[in-house]
């Protein structure tokens, strides 16, 4: 037979709201004797109920597997009758109540956990606690089930001990629901609880697409905020936007700006869109090829393009169509776009003529203002079509730009059955043949060379000219005259043979000797070394060391002791370079040639035949190598060769190295043969300062280097005759 076990509890005191006027004293007695009767009234139960369950329980056959499972069942209620009590002496009465169900769902007839689950159940129905809630932002609405809703920051108290849904509302964020358990005498604090703004999705679209847009956030009062806060082009999808009232504005090239509102609700997709009303306009021109300017309305004029000319999709609004062409008066049409799917049809003709330009002579450019008439590229005789009006043209001839220009005042009808108008611009000129003897002169007009002999201007403006008639080796004519207009002006000139020669060009002497000329000298150079038939022709005679055949390098004819007699000029033996010549003897050649030349007249004023300086003849020997002189390096002469026998030096001038040493003027003084030595050529210390003159380029029978070498000089006296290895060449310099 079971025992029973009663626990008596003294009643749970008087219910006091959390933080009432009581005094801590008072209260603190009542809740002690409270938990000390109920601590002995559970330990009691617990003691008795298993009393009464080892009494009763009737043993169980060792071999039964049944016994196995009620022992583990019973092993599990006694720990939560132990956990209970544990809670219960912990003050956990929420933890404790759901312990003791927990026991009762495993065995319902447990005395214990029902006596113990009555006595936690009485002190929990007066015992309470409180709750306060902080979000971030403030102002949240707060919910606890039973008490009017507070905004935070909210303090709840005097609730019930257990477990409460807290629910959290915010406009614009997403709502907060917590599960939370109220222990006695205890402040649950929710603090800093950040609120997510809540979000919705909007379709922003148009007709046609690709409008550009911007969404704008709208106040409590439907004011549009300064900043916009998204961009695009539709169809766009805008996510996460917080809910409110927004306004899109659309735009559209071409069409007016569009706006509409819209509202975005929390987890909502909202959309909106706009419609551009579009027209279509067709601009046709008679001529076709008129630029087409297109003003919207409130804008400015753009041009579109050419007729013939097709807008498609204008929207809707006023549009002022301007057609120009060319520099004629413009023509305006003004077009109004409703927004029904209409055609608007625009066709503009101008009234015109056509006009031929001619002009005399041809070739001359027509100006209608600034503007060139003729396509702006053609020249007369040409056609151009002209609205009518009244206009100034100007000709002018860009051949023969001293016409003077014409201008004409035309009036274009631009009637159906007008006819072709011409305007013709007659120039005032008149020609100029010019011809001279002998021809192939050049003619020259303020010194500006203007053609050769026979000479013909076919258009010349009228008035006075004189030309210039001028031909290498003649003197030069001027004629001069007066041309009228329709008139000819004839001129026959006879020019006189002048055998001056002309700076800068190489000229041919009297005596058939080619003189070049070289720039950095301003002057000229003999082409060769002077021949011996040069040399017979101006001084008559052979020098006194010329009587020796050898010496020229010409051996007498065997069984004979006479030298050989002159030959004629133009004998091999006339090309042979002079030799034997003494310093004096080259001289008096140079004073000789210069007066007989004189005579011919085929010397500049103020210049003369010369022997060269040491200077002049470093400069035009250039850069002939030992390889184009006639030398007896390398091979056995018995006399020089004929002059030009090897090429030239880059200035055209033949042995200017070898053949014959070469006189020039100047002394074998210290600054000779201190410019020798800093060439590195070798020098003769005892020439200095004695009565000897420098000759340059070695002979034909000189094979040494040193000898040979560009830069030596070799020392002799002006007197001496013997040399028949000493030759010259002349140069045409100004005289000293």
């Amino acid at each position: 037979m079971k025992e029973t076990t009663k626990i008596e509890l003294p009643p749970p005191p008087r219910q006091n709201p959390v933080g009432s006027g009581e005094s801590g004293s008072s209260k603190i007695v009542v809740v002690c004797w409270v938990l000390l009767t109920l601590f002995a009234g559970i330990t009691l139960g617990l003691f008795f109920s298993g009393k009464i369950g080892i009494t009763s329980a009737d043993p169980a056959p060792p071999d039964n597997p049944g016994n196995e499972v009620i022992e583990s069942a019973k092993e599990e209620v006694d720990r939560l009758l132990a956990e209970g009590e544990r809670a219960v002496e912990a003050k956990k009465w929420t933890k404790a109540r759901s312990i003791y169900q927990e026991v009762q769902t495993l065995d319902p007839e447990n005395a214990a956990a029902r006596t113990a689950l009555k006595l936690v159940d009485a002190h929990l129905d007066g015992a309470r606690g409180g709750l306060v809630v902080k979000t971030v932002p403030d102002g949240a609405w707060v919910k606890v089930p039973g008490k009017p809703k507070m905004k935070t920051p909210a303090t709840f108290e005097q609730l019930p001990l257990g477990n409460h849904e807290v629910e959290i509302v915010l406009n614009g964020y997403e709502p907060v629901t917590k599960l939370v358990t109220i222990e006695e005498n205890e402040v649950l604090e929710l603090t800093d609880l950040k609120l997510v703004l809540s979000a919705g999705q909007l379709d922003v679209s148009s007709v046609p697409s690709g409008a550009e847009f911007k969404l704008h956030k709208l106040d409590e009062k439907g004011v549009e905020l300064a900043d916009f806060i998204e961009e695009g082009k539709t169809p766009a999808k805008i996510e996460e936007l917080p809910p409110g009232k927004y306004k899109v504005k659309f735009a559209m090239a071409g069409w007016q700006q569009r706006s509409e509102s819209v509202t975005v609700a929390h987890d909502r997709e909202a959309s909106v869109s706009t419609v551009f009303s579009k027209g279509t306009v067709n601009v046709t021109s008679d001529p076709v090829g008129a630029e087409v300017w297109v003003k919207p309305e409130n804008s400015k004029f753009e041009m579109k393009g050419i007729t013939p000319f097709r807008s498609e999709d204008l929207p809707k609004g006023r549009y002022r169509f301007e057609l120009r062409y060319r520099d004629w008066d413009p023509i305006s049409r003004t077009v109004v776009i409703t927004g029904e799917e209409k055609t608007h049809e625009i066709d503009i003709a101008w009234p015109r003529g056509m006009v031929k330009f001619t002009s005399d002579p041809e070739g001359a450019i027509v100006y209608l203002s600034n503007r060139r008439v003729g396509k702006g590229e053609q020249q007369t005789p040409f056609t151009e079509e002209f609205p009518a009006g009244e206009y100034k043209l100007t000709a002018v001839h860009p051949k023969y730009q001293n016409l003077v220009p014409i201008e004409r005042v035309i009036t274009v009808d631009g009637s159906v059955d007008s006819q072709m108008l011409e305007s013709h611009f007659k120039f005032e000129y008149g020609s100029v043949t010019i011809n001279s003897e002998p021809a192939g002169a050049d003619v020259f007009l303020n010194d500006q060379r203007v053609g050769k002999t026979p000479f013909k201007a076919d258009v010349v403006k009228p008035g006075g000219y004189s030309y210039t008639i001028a031909k290498d080796g003649f003197r030069s004519s001027r004629v001069s005259g007066e041309v009228e207009a329709g008139g000819s002006l004839a001129f026959n000139a006879s020019l006189s043979f002048d055998p001056t020669p002309k700076f800068s060009k190489d000229f041919t002497n009297g005596l058939g000797d080619e003189m070049v000329w070289i720039g950095h000298l301003k002057g000229w150079v003999g082409e060769t070394e002077i021949t011996r038939g040069t040399w017979k022709a101006v001084m008559s005679e052979k020098p006194a060391s010329a009587k020796s055949g050898g010496q020229l390098g010409i051996q007498p004819e065997k069984g004979t002791n006479n030298s050989p007699q002159s030959a004629p000029r133009g004998t091999a033996e006339d090309k042979l370079p002079m030799s034997g010549v003494s310093w004096y003897e080259a001289s008096q050649f140079c004073e000789k040639l210069t007066i007989n030349e004189r005579a011919r007249g085929t010397i500049p004023e103020g210049f003369a035949y010369q022997l060269p300086t040491d200077e002049q003849w470093s400069f035009f020997v250039g850069k002939q190598s030992l390889a184009q002189a006639v030398t007896g390096k390398n091979v056995r002469r018995e006399g020089p060769a004929p002059v030009a026998s090897l090429p030239p030096n880059e200035f055209g001038l033949y042995d200017v190295r070898g053949n014959v040493w070469e006189w020039c003027r100047d002394w074998y003084s210290p600054l000779i043969l201190n410019r020798a030595r800093a060439a590195g050529a070798s020098v003769r210390e005892n020439w200095s300062g004695t009565e000897r003159k420098v000759l340059r380029g070695g002979s034909w029978n000189r094979s040494a280097d040193a000898d040979l070498d560009i830069h030596y000089r070799l020392a002799v006296r002006p007197s001496d005759s013997e040399r028949y290895d000493a030759g010259l060449r002349v140069v045409l310099m100004p005289e000293r």
